[in-house]
């Protein structure tokens, strides 16, 4: 709720053309990309600092903070 009172937004960046995004969320979703290999950490929205403190540690692959 943090983000919705203080109308935060959450953006990401990618040199990436949307038919170059298109063509690898096709891959993902074929299998032929085993992304949940990369995903090395996960953590609760409650332990969204943890999260960050993780991602900024390289510790870490990839992080999902899930609701």
């Amino acid at each position: 709720m943090w983000f919705h009172y203080h109308e935060l937004t959450v953006s990401g960046t990618s040199g990436a053309s949307p038919a170059q995004t298109a063509h690898a969320l096709g891959l993902i979703a074929s299998g032929a990309v085993p992304v949940t290999d990369l995903i090395t950490h996960h953590f609760p929205l409650a332990q969204f600092a943890g999260a960050l403190t993780t991602m900024a540690s390289d510790q870490a692959i990839k992080v999902t903070i899930e609701p």
